[in-house]
């Protein structure tokens, strides 16, 4: 049985593409100086609506910012389209051997843990993963292979911050805030997760998102990354 109370922090969607926007947040939680996790898609192309492709080896500066960081370097699919392979097994592993030897060739370590996009997971697709990670995670979950499952749902603003209604609505974000509040003092379970979207940063989100967590920490719960958790049980 774990003891204590955790929260683990995950930056989504991390690639050149969203270069500033993800310096803006790893800033603000190197400057809480807490434990996070960063979320690395290797080599996007087309899941942001670009023709450009942004293989995060073409970006040095970046990946040295990424390695000097406090955060936990995890993998996030190869280019954030790996749902529209989910039910091809033979496709599945072939795209996360492209992204392992990428995103090895750029920190010079193999990736410990992968977070599949948008959270969509399936049986086989686990029976792959558990050949190459120690942990990987689903909407309802942290599956720690040859462990346990962690149930709890992912707490995050980028949805609600893109919906236009929201956008308008000054009450709704404080609404938030305070049920945040009550739900870190009756939340079931030793484990939250918050994630934080690179694409939050453009369109209102990231201060929400640092208010959830700044509530979260004043009341007692503790940063933790995916290897920690995986250790402590």
């Amino acid at each position: 049985m774990m003891d204590g109370r955790y929260i683990l922090v995950s930056v989504h969607d991390v690639t050149p593409f969203y270069e500033r926007q993800t310096r803006r947040i790893i800033d603000e939680l190197e400057h809480r100086k807490m434990k996070y996790s960063i979320l690395i898609i290797p080599k996007l192309n087309d899941r942001f609506n670009t023709s450009k492709e942004y293989n995060i080896l073409d970006y040095p500066q970046f990946i040295r910012f990424l390695k000097k960081s406090c955060g936990e370097l995890i993998l996030h699919g190869l280019d954030h389209a790996d749902a529209k392979y989910i039910d091809d097994p033979r496709q599945v592993e072939q795209r996360i051997k492209i992204a392992i030897k990428i995103f090895r060739e750029a920190f010079n370590k193999k990736p410990r843990g992968y977070t599949p996009p948008r959270w969509v997971t399936n049986k086989e697709q686990n029976n792959i993963l558990k050949k190459y990670f120690d942990y990987t995670e689903g909407f309802y979950g942290i599956r720690l292979f040859n462990k346990r499952f962690i149930f709890g749902f992912p707490l995050g603003m980028e949805s609600m911050m893109d919906n236009e209604h929201f956008k308008k609505d000054k009450i709704t974000p404080a609404l938030i805030k305070y049920l945040s509040l009550i739900y870190s003092k009756i939340h079931y379970g030793n484990v939250i997760r918050l994630t934080i979207h690179a694409r939050e940063v453009d369109i209102d989100g990231l201060e929400h998102s640092l208010s959830l967590l700044d509530n979260y920490l004043k009341n007692g719960w503790t940063p933790i990354t995916y290897s920690e958790l995986n250790k402590k049980i």
